[in-house]
């Protein structure tokens, strides 16, 4: 493990640095995309991601006797992949409930999920914001827990559950990330769904995660355990019912 020393030069220039690069990466994004809700969700997701980071570097100027970084650096990062994956999650249901209501209250538009694509084009974004946040949490593990020691990785790993659950869910993202670009789902043609709806274990694997990592639970966990819980069980029943591509055509069957 590196000496206490190294780590506090580390922990100082680590936060910015993965900051920095994150919102380059999406004034890129924005640029691309003209239309106005686009600006908006790509400046308020740099807001959320560097406010804490402009924050806390502060605080170390402030206070240099706070010396638990690691753990901060830990939360931080784990806090906001659950916030961007929980939003990237809730897309797709979130367009079956609102094609439900305009069939129920009879609006002019929004009665097929089509009309709803505006979530479903932001899932992706959501989803890499995540993986990219999550990356780091990993990697402030390896590096202030382990001192990038691989024998203590593999050690870790197959010892304790958390990190067990912690790693299947970081290898599922990892997949999930890169074949959510149009050239993998080009070739995996049906397998690409297949492969995506892997999303609802990765969903479950940071909940057990969460639970066995937290020792006192506050507000904010129950709430995730809550959320997710509800959505995951969203997802199977319609699995049940045999799947989402025929959802909108069986309400307005079911209202005619």
């Amino acid at each position: 493990m590196p000496d206490s020393s190294s780590d506090f030069t580390l922990q100082i220039s680590l936060i910015p640095c993965f900051d920095m690069d994150t919102v380059a990466g999406f004034l890129k994004y924005a640029q691309k995309h003209r239309r106005r809700h686009d600006r908006i969700i790509i400046y308020l997701s740099i807001l959320v991601l560097g406010y804490p980071a402009i924050f806390y570097v502060n605080s170390i100027k402030i206070s240099e006797s706070y010396v638990n970084i690691f753990d901060f650096l830990l939360f931080y990062t784990g806090y906001w992949t659950v916030f961007f994956y929980f939003f990237s999650y809730l897309s797709s249901p979130l367009q079956r409930l609102l094609c439900q209501i305009a069939i129920q209250r009879r609006w002019e538009r929004g009665k097929r999920l089509s009309d709803w694509n505006f979530f479903r084009d932001h899932r992706r974004m959501f989803g890499l914001m995540g993986m990219h946040l999550l990356f780091w949490h990993f990697i402030i593990y390896f590096y202030l827990e382990l001192g990038f020691i691989w024998e203590e990785l593999v050690y870790d790993v197959s010892t304790r559950y958390f990190l067990m659950v912690g790693s299947l869910a970081f290898v599922i993202m990892m997949i999930l990330s890169a074949t959510s670009f149009k050239w993998p789902k080009k070739k995996l043609k049906k397998n690409w769904q297949r492969i995506h709806n892997t999303t609802n274990i990765l969903a479950l694997m940071i909940v057990i995660h969460i639970f066995l990592v937290i020792k006192t639970y506050s507000w904010y966990h129950y709430m995730v355990f809550i959320l997710f819980g509800i959505l995951f069980l969203e997802r199977l029943y319609q699995y049940s019912r045999g799947c989402f591509i025929d959802y909108a055509d069986r309400l307005n069957r079911s209202h005619k």
